[in-house]
């Protein structure tokens, strides 16, 4: 079996059977730092009517981040870092965005055939899409996607910075960039810091 199929069976709901836990899992025990820091961001980046960030909900979006980062080599406090920016850990209700790596999902199933396109019906075994709107509304779902999608964009960039500018796409990308790495970014690591935990090699890919 391949790796993103793997992850695929990973993924699926609680109502489909209860997944085999990844082996990244074990990195995110006893986080309670970066959870704070999470749920502090969350707090004042969250837009009005929207839900806090929980302790549990941070939790899951840490062991998401995690085990997406392993399985796509991407760090996973860049991929938290994303989420800090675009919705502070609480995701609004939107008809063209969703979940915490705002995923445009209109755009990523275009009427032509793409290369992510092909990907999501051959790795991700989504066949089209109205299910992959409804697959990529489940939050390990739309993080394992989201940080796949990321690191394609970093690879094709040559860069983490590069990379963040092509996943936001729009006028304010550099901007975009820039405040995921030396705010939010610096944030959480140094809540992760704070949980004893080295950043060692898995955390310290390059952020250029």
């Amino acid at each position: 079996m391949g790796s993103e199929a793997y992850v695929y069976r990973h993924l699926q709901t609680a109502s489909e059977g209860q997944a085999k836990p990844h082996p990244a899992e074990k990195k995110v025990a006893g986080l309670g730092n970066l959870e704070n820091a999470m749920i502090a961001i969350s707090q004042t980046r969250r837009l009005a009517g929207t839900p806090l960030l929980t302790k549990q909900g941070a939790a899951e979006l840490i062991r998401c981040a995690f085990v997406a980062g392993k399985q796509y080599k991407v760090d996973p406090l860049v991929t938290l870092g994303v989420m800090a920016r675009e919705t502070g850990f609480s995701p609004p209700k939107s008809s063209s965005l969703i979940g915490p790596m705002q995923i445009a999902w209109r755009a990523h199933w275009p009427n032509q055939e793409t290369d992510t396109k092909k990907a999501l019906k051959e790795q991700f075994h989504v066949p089209n899409r109205d299910t992959f709107k409804k697959w990529v509304s489940e939050i390990r779902n739309n993080v394992h996607y989201g940080t796949w999608y990321l690191s394609l964009m970093i690879k094709d960039a040559k860069g983490i910075k590069a990379g963040l500018e092509k996943y936001n796409s729009t006028k304010l990308r550099k901007d975009y960039a820039r405040d995921i790495l030396s705010n939010w970014m610096k944030q959480l690591e140094a809540a992760y810091k704070k949980d004893n935990r080295a950043l060692g090699p898995f955390l310290t890919l390059t952020r250029e």
